[in-house]
């Protein structure tokens, strides 16, 4: 994993699907300054937006040692 850029709440990285080769960039999210209910609109609104000046999202998930609500 390559970091591309760090910001007050997450860090967004370079990384490869083992099966695919695909690459993607993933945001890891700081839990300790993000604000659950801000990550909860940002899903949203990243799932639902079809433009070419947003990123398509393809994943989203949690895990207990990722966020916890």
């Amino acid at each position: 994993m390559r970091e591309l850029q760090r910001g007050a709440h997450a860090a967004v990285y370079v990384v490869r699907k083992v099966r695919t080769g695909d690459v993607f960039a993933m945001k890891v999210l700081d839990t300790q300054r993000a604000k659950s209910y801000r990550l909860a609109t940002e899903r949203k609104i990243l799932f639902s937006c079809n433009s070419p000046f947003v990123i398509r999202t393809f994943y989203a998930f949690e895990d207990a040692a990722r966020l916890q609500p």
